[in-house]
């Protein structure tokens, strides 16, 4: 399945730093979402830091990659 209007082209033309700045951004509201759940310890709080946090954290790791990934395969001159 593609998606429409090829968004590896997309991304590409907004460059790597954006992607970078996008991958440090969502890694601070990760470790919010973690520092809460330490500052008011709820149970509730700390289930949701766990399985929220670490999933931004996810996501935040995997732009950081196709960042490294995309300024690799760029073209040198």
């Amino acid at each position: 399945m593609r998606l429409p209007g090829k968004p590896i082209e997309r991304l590409a033309s907004r460059g790597v730093e954006n992607l970078t700045r996008l991958a440090c951004v969502v890694a601070l509201v990760g470790l919010a979402v973690m520092m809460v759940s330490i500052v008011y310890p709820t149970p509730l709080l700390v289930i949701f830091a766990m399985s929220g946090g670490h999933a931004i954290g996810g996501f935040a790791l995997l732009c950081y990659l196709l960042a490294v990934v995309m300024e690799a395969r760029a073209p040198r001159g």
